[in-house]
């Protein structure tokens, strides 16, 4: 037994999005992916920050790293929580475009970075 309106419904959920929401859906791409990329070279780059913790750590006292070790798992912990309780369960689509949108103005960071030096980084 068939309804008669499903198909005409069926239908138009199927229809392809207009070439200006492919252009922007490509242009939210390009961004994201420029932003993880920046990231990543800031990171994990031969100068990067992750070098630079490795220098401070091996260079520190070992009562200051030992110190600062439990107030990071602290800090991680407070965060946790304060964002489990502020932002509830419905909100995660929120926090969701939240981050595309602030990765893909990371990307826009690094696009126009790029663009007047010619490098991720420097």
């Amino acid at each position: 037994m068939a309804i008669p309106g499903n198909k005409k419904t069926a239908s138009i959920k199927n229809k392809p999005d207009s070439p200006v929401d492919a252009l922007i859906a490509g242009i939210q791409f390009v961004l994201m992916v420029i932003g993880i990329a920046g990231v990543a070279t800031t990171i994990f780059g031969e100068n990067g920050i992750l070098k630079y913790l490795g220098r401070m750590v091996t260079g520190a006292q070992s009562t200051s790293v030992l110190i600062v070790i439990p107030l990071v798992f602290i800090a991680i912990y407070i965060s946790r929580y304060w964002f489990e309780r502020t932002f509830v369960k419905s909100s995660s689509a929120i926090m969701g475009d939240a981050a595309m949108y602030t990765m893909m103005a990371v990307g826009a960071y690094y696009l126009i970075h790029y663009l007047n030096t010619g490098s991720f980084v420097g």
